[in-house]
């Protein structure tokens, strides 16, 4: 059900540097609530408190080079109880590749 969930989509541009998210609307969200944090980052940085009919959010202090992970929280009613849905997404401008992940070990079993 998409009430439990925020659909979260992202566009980029290097000039002015700029990542603007989306997700589709919801009548019936009574909060919005933006997070942001680089990938290695252990928490989430402050919150930013959006309108309550928002769909969208344009992050300029971002600079080409970096990339930055966003949560979007949503809390919504309705019309007897409360519910709440989150989304994430990585994005970033000119965002480096990350060339080595690390190693894989498989093992397998001839039972299965």
């Amino acid at each position: 059900m998409s009430d439990y969930a925020v659909l979260l989509s992202a566009t980029v541009q290097t000039n002015p540097a700029q990542i603007t998210l989306s997700w589709p609307a919801d009548s019936r969200a009574t909060n919005y609530t933006l997070y942001r944090k680089t990938r290695d980052a252990t928490s989430w940085g402050a919150p930013t408190t959006l309108a309550t009919n928002a769909t969208n959010y344009a992050d300029v202090s971002v600079a080409s080079g970096n990339a930055f992970e966003y949560r979007v929280s949503k809390i919504g009613w309705t019309g007897t109880t409360n519910y709440t849905g989150d989304g994430y997404i990585y994005a970033g401008i000119q965002a480096p590749l990350v060339e080595s992940r690390g190693k894989v070990i498989l093992l397998a079993d001839n039972t299965f």
